[in-house]
């Protein structure tokens, strides 16, 4: 609800929320990292810093059920999972990225590159067979790493039929990033950084401790390989990380809490990248890191210019706690 508190003051701490989302992260990542950097003399399969990035929801529900209780745990899930916020959103939250990249595409075409045609689309399903098991498309190592069971089996499921490759794509659409980080970064810290601050102000926050946060297991093996890279990537990683968090503000605040826009918005972002730089590579240059930071720029300003900076939306309140 708009302006709404479960028990008349603001239950938790964004401090302690993000230094548990971060140690529920690190503890998978840094193993990881380390073994990739040979500082352990192990393999650390990928399905442990796959499993990590739920830091951030589950850090959510730990303080939300801390706080206030299994009630209050119903009423976080109940306002997050509010499905009637009107049809448009969802059709913003799922269109907004492909936009983005189609109007690249152009502005490619224009300037005399090559751009990718529907026949395109036939080399994706090896594409994605032979990249699936890696780092993903933000990972800077995108080798295929070895699995402790699950992503082996799934990757042995998609590569019998292109059927079971579009199951797996979609599940992890909506499980990896979607349901692994919303509930934290828009549903917990957002609405309490709203309380004393503009959205704007708030999103942006948001979007700084996500920022690092999404460095992954690439921060800490940059780290130990004593690469100046590692001090570097973060800042790269949140010039990002701050326009999508004031889209993702925007919608969360426009649909009075509900994270099932977000989500979308969270979905639609992951597979539109993971598509254009990772398996659909037939005429590169497709989309560029810069290039899609500039169009989430100039998103993120859209916004703000029509919307205002103290709500991010028409409304004269935002959603807190």
């Amino acid at each position: 609800m708009i302006g709404e508190t479960v028990s008349g003051k603001v239950p938790g701490s964004v401090t302690a929320f993000y230094a548990l989302a971060l140690g529920l992260s690190w503890a998978g990542w840094i193993p990881f990292a380390a073994a990739r950097a040979g500082i352990l003399p192990i393999r650390v399969p990928i399905d442990v810093p796959i499993l990590a990035q739920f830091g951030p929801t589950v850090a959510a529900f730990l303080l939300v059920a801390r706080a206030d209780g299994l009630a209050g745990l119903r009423h976080f899930l109940a306002r997050s999972c509010r499905w009637k916020v009107g049809f448009r959103w969802y059709v913003i939250a799922l269109l907004l990225t492909p936009a983005i990249a189609v109007a690249w595409q152009f502005v490619h075409r224009a300037l005399g590159y090559n751009v990718p045609g529907w026949s395109d689309l036939t080399g994706i399903y090896p594409a994605y067979v032979d990249a699936f098991g890696g780092g993903g498309p933000y990972a800077l190592d995108k080798t295929i790493q070895p699995s402790a069971g699950p992503i082996a089996y799934l990757q042995d499921l998609i590569a019998r039929s292109p059927i079971w490759a579009l199951a797996n794509f979609l599940m992890f659409a909506i499980v990896a990033g979607p349901v692994s980080e919303e509930f934290g970064w828009r549903g917990y810290a957002l609405p309490r950084l709203q309380v004393d601050r503009t959205a704007l102000r708030s999103a942006v926050s948001v979007g700084v401790l996500w920022g690092f946060w999404h460095t992954g297991p690439d921060f800490w093996r940059l780290l130990f390989e004593g690469n100046v890279r590692a001090f570097l990537y973060p800042i790269a990683i949140t010039m990002g990380t701050i326009p999508l968090s004031v889209l993702f503000a925007w919608m969360f605040n426009q649909t009075g809490g509900s994270l099932l826009p977000p989500m979308l918005f969270h979905a639609s972002f992951n597979s539109t990248v993971y598509v254009l730089t990772l398996i659909w590579v037939g005429h590169p240059p497709l989309l560029t890191g810069g290039e899609l930071v500039v169009g989430l720029w100039i998103a993120a300003t859209v916004v703000v210019v029509r919307n205002g900076a103290a709500t991010l939306t028409r409304h004269p309140t935002v959603v807190t706690p």
